[in-house]
Formats: C-alpha cells, structure tokens, sequence
C-alpha cells in the first residue's frame, strides 16, 4: 500500500511540474518578440504570400479599429500585432481587444497578442495613437501552426 502511495505522489509532482512548463506555452507570452516580431518557435517563417490580411479604419473618435483576418477561411492560432511610426518605432495604444486577444506591454507602447491556442479566422482591437501624429503602420506576425507562421504583414500606412 505505501509503495502505491510513494508512486501516486512521485506521478501527482511529475505531472503538477510538467503543467507547469507547458501552460507558459499555451499562452504563448511573445514579450520577447516585441522588437523582431519573432514567435522564436525555432522554424523559419514562410516567404510565401499570407492567407491573412491586416487592415485599420478610424472611428469617429480619432482612434483605429486594427483586424487581422483570414481571406480564404484559413485558421490561425496565434498572432502579434504592433504599430509602428516611420523610424520603427512603437507608438501609440492598443485597446479593448477581442475575446480571443490580450494587451502586453512592448515598451514604450503595447501591442496584441493572441489568448490561447484556439483557433480563429478574425480578431481586432482598438489602437489609440495618444500624442503621436505622423504617418502609422501596423504590423503582423501570424502563426498558422507552430511550424508555419508569416511575420511582419503590413497594412497600408494611415495617418491618425
């Protein structure tokens, strides 16, 4: 009985370390990438053109709805999205995103990442530019599968 007992608390630890490594990954906290845009999955990402496309309307209050969507029903799981001004640097703020996203801090801005694994076809959040004014880009990196992602999709240049 204690020899089934010690077994059942060595695989309650393994398993409980175990999860432990792995959930970071299931998040997919992509803080590092806040200047490469790099998922660092190990893999090269792929110089075909996306099935993806990266698109910003302003709204009447001087801020910009920013969506990353599928143009051929293609899913992906995860994506990272920044703006940037015309020296490369970050600027401004990301809000509100959708469920499937969350805000991380990419010092001096923030950008959006994706929340999870679950797959989707369409996210967006709100940018607010805050006291830039000048030309903005947004950029993209998404990822398909762990081995097949795209990084650095841009959309067209508009001016807050």
């Amino acid at each position: 009985m204690e020899l089934n007992f010690r077994a059942l608390c060595r695989t309650a630890v393994l398993a409980f370390c175990l999860f432990h490594l792995a959930e970071p990954f299931s998040r997919s906290d992509l803080t590092p990438a806040c200047n490469s845009m790099m998922p660092g999955h190990g893999f090269a990402p792929q110089t075909s053109s996306p099935p993806f496309q990266l698109s910003a309307t302003r709204d009447n209050d001087g801020k910009f709805t920013v969506t990353l969507s599928t143009l051929d029903g293609t899913k992906f799981e995860g994506f990272f999205i920044q703006a940037r001004d015309q020296s490369d640097a970050q600027i401004g703020a990301f809000q509100n995103p959708s469920p499937l996203a969350k805000i991380i801090e990419c010092p001096p801005g923030n950008a959006v990442q994706h929340d999870g694994k679950r797959k989707k076809t369409q996210v967006s959040a709100r940018w607010d530019p805050l006291t830039y004014h000048g030309p903005v880009q947004f950029r993209a990196t998404v990822v398909k599968g762990f081995k097949t992602y795209w990084v650095n999709m841009l959309n067209d240049q508009v001016v807050p």
